[in-house]
């Protein structure tokens, strides 16, 4: 044995004496005695690693509440000490023009004036901040978009070309789209099963953390968490993790069996209890360390990659650790046990002797020898010459799903689908790429936001796509049309939903069998669209009697002369009292289910749909748009 590896083994020894003698490796994360394995273990790996970067605490010293609503004031503070900016908080005061200084808890004043001067509080935030009302979905979005440093870009979006498909998006207030729209694009937020948004919704301390938690994905926060990709772990003699850091350092990490919190993130972007024999060279991790000791570990999804060793580096050191090798497989000899890989770091064919106990897994399932095929992609581990571990994947793939955004900022165009879970991938297309739409030869002009595609790929380049695109009669009133840089009709049916529709120079709009223009177009004017996604294929614009639209909060209804009184917010902020009469022939809606007057109770929003008769208002269709819990 050299010197150097006894060394080594020294070092080893007494980091165990260290450990066992005064407990270093106990992690810092509190044991809050609520986040019951029952009810949150959903949320527990994004509260324990929040709680370890300083970002939220308890409510007591055992207690987290998770079931609380998370104020605006302690919103703030959550996102300024995840951005890292805590010290600059510090003995901060509140400008001398902010409002109510006083209702800002002592605590928090040095966050809030922080986050004015960053501009994540402003304009109507900032003339009424509401320190102690629960935060929305809404607003938790608009604050995080912003300090993250989004929130020019939010506010340089075209208000009506958020494109946000949510059942419930007439309830987002217009200023809040295009937030809850980057905060969608970016997964910090995302609706709910029923395709809601429930952008009106409190949020509660144990769904805070995980917004935090999709935050840290992206932007360089917290100087608490470390990122970095794994070159060894040892499992046996010191439990360790040996890691090369993003500022190009390399450190080892010792790991607490016990008490090392390790989670994986899996396809959805979900955390997962693992173990450090989950973790594997080539793994990008976040760590949370006190000293050399990992408190937290988190293993990203798919993001593998080789290690380069500094020239510096102990060169013995290659001979005990595992070597990466990413291509194409090139021959399997089953008889012989070797495999050929066409390695993509030098175009070069290398063979390699395949262990008896290798690990073959073959588009994401445990797999064998058997099944691999020539050309497949492969990722290998070789360690003293065998393959140990092999990542192999189908050469041609097949993704299906929904084009979300189509680019041509690089050398190929690149369409970005989001599939069936939600998730949004990039891809490229190829020189020579086919593609096919409506069942009819096509172009990459000829793809659209939203149309269902098809997207097969070779070597991960799209070499065929087949598209189909989504189109939809719609009939309603006229709300609003938009003129800029791309015009679009808001439109109300007659179930009360609306839909905002892009006009482009190809739509064909027709009043009374004579082609108009889209400035022809007026408000209550009633229109028949054919659209293909959101863009308008023909509209039809008939002038029937004109119907108003009125929305507002039930204050009372009296059924013996079939009135209900509503309160309206107008466009001033100030408030009024309308009467909307009703008939037999009036229809009411609730939860797009025809019902009595009497399923429509005191507090419920509603919008009725109709025209004034002699002063009077009289309703043709109600829709109760109340929100269920």
């Amino acid at each position: 044995m050299s010197g150097r590896k006894i060394k080594k083994v020294s070092i080893v020894f007494f980091a165990i004496i260290l450990l066992t003698a005064f407990g270093l490796t106990q992690a810092m994360a509190a044991s809050f005695t609520d986040i019951t394995a029952a009810k949150y273990d959903w949320a527990r790996p994004y509260i324990e690693k929040m709680n370890l970067l300083g970002v939220v605490k308890g409510m007591t010293e055992t207690t987290y509440g998770p079931d609380n609503s998370v104020t605006r004031e302690q919103l703030i503070t959550m996102l300024v000490r995840l951005m890292g900016w805590e010290s600059q908080a510090t003995g901060k005061s509140l400008p001398s023009t902010f409002p109510k200084a006083n209702s800002v808890a002592p605590w928090a004043r040095g966050y809030v004036a922080l986050a004015v001067e960053k501009g994540i509080v402003s304009g109507e935030d900032l003339e009424n901040f509401r320190p102690a009302d629960a935060a929305t979905r809404s607003e938790v979005a608009v604050f995080a978009v912003k300090a993250i440093g989004l929130g020019q870009e939010a506010e340089s979006r075209k208000t009506f070309n958020a494109s946000l498909s949510f059942t419930d998006g007439y309830l987002i207030e217009l200023k809040a789209r295009p937030y809850i729209e980057i905060a969608v694009e970016k997964g910090i937020m995302k609706g709910f099963p029923d395709g809601s948004f429930k952008p009106n919704e409190k949020v509660t301390r144990a769904q805070i953390a995980t917004v935090l938690h999709n935050v840290t994905k992206l932007a360089k926060a917290n100087s608490n968490m470390v990122k970095g990709i794994v070159k060894n772990v040892d499992s046996t003699l010191l439990p360790s993790i040996d890691a090369k850091l993003d500022d190009g350092s390399s450190k080892t990490y010792i790991v607490n069996t016990y008490s090392t919190l390790i989670y994986k993130e899996d396809a959805d972007g979900n955390l997962t209890s693992a173990q450090l024999k989950d973790i594997k060279p080539g793994d990008t991790v976040n760590i949370i360390a006190s000293g050399n000791t990992a408190q937290y570990v988190e293993i990203a999804y798919g993001k593998q990659a080789t290690v380069v060793e500094d020239e510096n580096e102990d060169k013995d050191k290659d001979k005990d650790k595992d070597k990466l090798i990413k291509g194409i497989i090139r021959g399997v000899n089953i008889s012989a046990n070797v495999l050929t890989i066409e390695n993509k770091d030098n175009d070069k064919y290398e063979s390699y002797n395949i262990a008896s106990d290798a690990k073959i897994r073959r588009d994401g399932t445990t797999s064998d020898i058997y099944k691999l095929m020539i050309g497949d992609t492969a990722t290998v581990t070789v360690t003293d010459g065998k393959i140990v571990r092999i990542e192999a994947e189908t050469a041609t793939k097949e993704i299906t799903g929904v084009i979300t955004d189509i680019t041509f900022a690089a050398k190929n165009p690149t369409i970005t689908i989001e599939g069936e879970n939600g998730r949004e991938n990039d891809y490229e297309l190829g020189k020579n790429v086919t593609i096919r739409k409506n069942n009819r030869s096509a172009d990459i002009s000829d793809l659209k936001i939203g149309d269902e595609v098809k997207l097969t790929l070779e070597y991960g380049v799209g070499t065929r796509v087949v598209a189909t695109s989504t189109k939809q009669d719609i009939s309603g009133t006229v709300k609003a049309v938009t003129l800029a840089d791309i015009n679009t009709i808001t439109v109300v049916d007659d179930k009360g939903r609306e839909h905002v529709i892009k006009i482009t120079r190809d739509t064909e709009i027709t009043k009374d069998r004579k082609q108009i223009d889209v400035t022809d177009i007026r408000p209550n004017y009633y229109v028949d669209i054919e659209a293909e996604n959101d863009e308008a294929i023909s509209i039809d614009v008939t002038v029937r009697n004109v119907k108003e639209t009125i929305r507002g909060t039930v204050v009372n209804i009296n059924e013996q002369v079939k009135v209900i009184v509503i309160n309206i917010k107008n466009d001033d902020g100030t408030k009024s009292t309308q009467h909307v009469y009703y008939t037999s022939d009036t229809i009411l809606y609730k939860e797009n289910r025809e019902v009595r007057i009497s399923r429509i109770a005191e507090g419920d929003e509603v919008i009725c749909i109709g025209g004034y008769e002699g002063g009077l208002f009289f309703a043709d269709t109600i829709h109760d748009i109340t929100i269920s819990d």
